[in-house]
Parts: C-alpha cells; structure tokens; sequence
C-alpha cells in the first residue's frame, strides 16, 4: 500500500471532527503523473527555476481549490502535507491566509539538505553534478546567506531578490504560518 494511502486517514479523521482539509497530490506524481515516468521523475526534473515553476504550480492548484470551496461555501479550509506535499503546504498556507491549520508530516529542514542528503533527490544531485550546475561547496557557501534572506523576507515581492533555491524552501516560509 503506497504511504499516500495510509495518510489519507488523517484528512478522514479531521472531516469526522468537523474540519475541511485538503491533501492534494503533488503535480507529476501518482495519479498525476504521466505512465511514462517514474515516480518524482517529472516533479525533480530540471534545475532550479524548473524545480520552483512546479512547486508554485501546486501552491496555484491549492489556491485555486480553496476559491472553489469558497464559492461552495466552506467556512475554514486546513491542509495537510507529507514530505513534498508539506514542503508545498507550508508555502501556500504562508501565501493564503484562508488556510487555517496545517498538518505537516515529514517535512520540513531547509533545501540544501533536501538537496543535498535525501534519498528522495539522489536524482537530482546526480544531474547537477553531471551537468556541474551546482555541487556541495557552491550551495553551502550560498546558504550561509539564507537565514538573513529569511529573516528579511516579507512580501511575495521580495521572493524576485532571491536565488531560485531559496524561493521554494519552507523554511524561508515558516515565520509566516
């Protein structure tokens, strides 16, 4: 049985207690992601700009659904969010003060490490090097400026000032929720 399977029991519970949560899933992945691929291939594919392209196409996906449960009528909406899909929860509930509560599971760090330690972005590094896009080095020493980038950051606005990397990581976002 596939994890997202299991967390589905959460937004189930939540609803018997009177709680609307959503828990999309991620754009390229499972259901949505084409045959041809493999899991994350599509989601992780890229660089950078790419990688924030489709991470902000789910925050629109999320947006877009809660106008929807709006113009039905919902009172409050809640997320919940597993690895990626929190990482994604975390940005859009920063952005969409509509969104309430968020359940976050298995998520979270910052994205160099996401980058460069996880499993699930073995792939992904694998192409930056290949590709010498980035290494180690490089990003270490560009995040040593990201708890300053954080703590100034605001407003959407001021997302353009910032290395693509640091515009999808949730930990830029977390003062907000």
């Amino acid at each position: 049985m596939q994890m997202f399977e299991l967390l589905k029991y959460y937004p189930k519970y939540f609803t018997k207690k009177d709680y609307t949560v959503l828990m999309p899933e991620l754009p390229f992945m499972m259901e949505r992601k084409p045959e041809k691929y493999r899991e994350k291939e599509l989601f992780l594919s890229g660089f950078t700009e790419d990688i924030e392209k489709r991470f902000y196409q789910f925050v629109n996906d999320i947006r877009t659904l809660i106008d929807y449960l709006e113009r039905e009528e919902y009172e409050e909406v809640n997320i919940m969010g597993y690895s990626f899909g929190g990482v994604i929860a975390t940005i859009a509930m920063a952005l969409d003060q509509r969104i309430k509560k968020a359940v976050l599971v298995v998520t979270g760090e910052n994205m160099e490490y996401i980058t460069w330690q996880s499993l699930a972005t073995r792939e992904l590094r694998q192409r930056y090097w290949e590709e010498q896009f980035c290494d180690l080095e490089t990003c270490h020493e560009l995040h040593k400026k990201f708890d300053q980038a954080a703590a100034e950051f605001e407003k959407v606005e001021d997302l353009k000032k910032l290395p693509p990397c640091f515009r999808y990581d949730p930990s830029l976002f977390a003062h907000k929720i």
